[in-house]
């Protein structure tokens, strides 16, 4: 008893302490700075920005909230830009235009002139930012820019493979997928892809399914990259695989029309025979708060394997997202040029 009197003493003496200090010792604290660390990479997914971004600075947060998220990145294209998806990565070679979108913690407020705050930066270089104090979305919110480019060297050329019988032989990208970053078909002679029956003779109709047809899969560095190499400027990708698995190639180099280089994989392969599906059932989760849209195995299940039935759904969904982040990008970077930061 005498032990729980004594306890609550301590707490009164405490209540009444602080009922005793002045209102200006829990006024809110001006935010005097901002500091960030972007490390994005090629091959990072835009959506994780927390994986590339981090705040160095206190007083300000991630706002989550924001439309499409905290962290918007377009990639430049020429003079003009167009958002890249949030579910998209970073693509080697490439130049990006990021928006950094931040909020102000509580217990701190935005200086009455933005110039009055010390430094705004990134990886600890200035860096151009618009403030905002109005109430409602942009309530206490600082937007951050950044600028920077991307790795050119591929390292790895990734691809997938899957040839069914009836498939147009000359529609090429219906079954060979490039999944490795920095690269495209090299199209210089006409066709990315080249098929042999088993007698050597090169067919451009249709697949049979049951029969055995060798590919010769022709690959470059699309034009911002080029394949990586080593100190004497010999090749030197880390890996080149089909279906996850390692596979042989060939590089060539022609100087017959301009300097071009190029790999060759080939494989042999046989069709394979192409199942009818006469429904597919697609369920969607109801609430799709907080969920990351490059996640869409978490919010989205269907009858069929991911690869054969949510590829279209996602391209969609990133289309239509593109479309509205692209119509208020440049309302945004106008409103940056008219406000004096």
């Amino acid at each position: 008893m005498k032990n729980t009197k004594r306890i609550l003493a301590i707490v009164i003496s405490a209540l009444i302490l602080v009922a005793a200090m002045p209102l200006s010792a829990f006024a809110a604290q001006t935010l005097s700075s901002v500091a960030l660390t972007v490390t994005a990479e090629a091959g990072m997914v835009i959506d994780d920005y927390e994986e590339y971004v981090t705040i160095d600075s206190e007083g300000i947060e991630f706002r989550d909230d924001f439309l499409s998220g905290s962290v918007w990145a377009y990639q430049v294209v020429e003079d003009d830009g167009y958002y890249s998806d949030q579910s998209y990565r970073f693509d080697l070679g490439c130049t990006y235009e990021m928006m950094i979108i931040l909020s102000v913690k509580d217990g701190y407020v935005l200086p009455e002139s933005m110039s009055q705050l010390d430094s705004v930066t990134v990886n600890g270089e200035s860096a151009e930012y618009i403030a905002y104090s109005e109430e409602g979305l942009l309530e206490d919110v600082i937007i951050v820019f950044y600028s920077f480019t991307t790795d050119s060297a591929v390292s790895d050329v990734a691809l997938s493979v899957n040839v069914l019988g009836g498939y147009d032989i000359e529609d090429y990208t219906r079954y060979v997928s490039i999944t490795s970053l920095g690269t495209v078909f090299e199209e210089a002679l006409d066709d990315g892809v080249f098929v042999y029956d088993a007698d050597g003779s090169r067919v451009t109709d249709t697949f049979v399914a049951g029969k055995e047809y060798t590919l010769e899969i022709y690959i470059a560095a699309n034009s911002n990259c080029e394949f990586a190499k080593d100190e004497d400027g010999d090749l030197a990708l880390d890996s080149v695989t089909v279906n996850g698995e390692a596979a042989e190639y060939k590089y060539v180099v022609n100087n017959d029309h301009g300097y071009t280089e190029f790999i060759v994989v080939e494989m042999t392969v046989t069709a394979k025979q192409a199942v009818c599906i006469d429904t597919i059932e697609i369920t969607i989760a109801s609430d799709l708060a907080g969920m990351s849209v490059a996640d869409y195995g978490e919010y989205i299940t269907t009858t069929l394997p991911a690869s054969a039935s949510i590829y279209t759904i996602s391209m969609q969904f990133g289309l239509m997202t593109q479309a509205i982040i692209g119509a208020i990008r440049k309302p945004l970077k106008r409103a940056q040029a008219m406000l004096s930061v």
